[in-house]
């Protein structure tokens, strides 16, 4: 009759090494573990009704959030586009550098070992061997990416919070703890 796109969230527990066992993503083949996907074809039941399907788990299982995405889409998560923007701690630094998405920019031109083009606090990763490279993109990654998503997610806690509501605040919990294991991160 046409054809859907359905979305799904595979299932996680509290078990880090067997939290999801559908793991694709941006990973390596090496590092791929489809053993918890779905099948390549199938059917799926929704709301009583049966839909038949077909998909390839190498390619079609995409991250819903991804760290690039942190800078990425920050112009309409931290600037324009959310209840409480622009967010303050994001405006130094997009006032500094010029750029919406800094912390993007500065790790792939590290990756491609390329200069940055920004504002202020421009940097030419060409002069730096793999060694350098790493360091620089591993702290890129974390002091800028990450650091400044783990803001958004407590400022956004803070827009989500409705004075005087006592049933309707699950959304700034959920932000809340979302920008705590941001920042604590993984051990995986």
């Amino acid at each position: 009759a046409g054809t859907s796109v359905i979305k799904v969230q595979y299932a996680t527990t509290d078990i880090q090494e067997a939290y999801v066992q559908c793991q694709v993503g941006a990973l390596t083949e090496a590092d791929r573990n489809l053993s918890g996907c779905f099948v390549d074809q199938g059917d799926l039941t929704i709301d009583g009704q049966e839909f038949s399907y077909t998909y390839v788990p190498k390619s079609d299982n995409l991250n819903g959030r991804t760290i690039a995405g942190f800078s990425t889409e920050a112009r309409d998560k931290m600037r324009v586009g959310c209840k409480g923007c622009p967010y303050e701690d994001f405006l130094y630094f997009y006032d500094y550098y010029g750029s919406d998405t800094y912390a993007h920019d500065w790790v792939t031109a590290a990756f491609a070992g390329d200069k940055t083009t920004f504002r202020n606090g421009n940097a030419d990763f060409s002069q730096y061997g793999m060694d350098g490279k790493e360091q620089i993109i591993k702290k890129g990654t974390a002091y800028l990416n990450i650091f400044m998503y783990v803001i958004r997610e407590f400022e956004d806690a803070l827009d989500d919070c409705e004075r005087g509501c006592i049933n309707c605040n699950d959304d700034p919990v959920h932000a809340w703890d979302e920008g705590v294991c941001f920042y604590t991160g993984s051990i995986e």
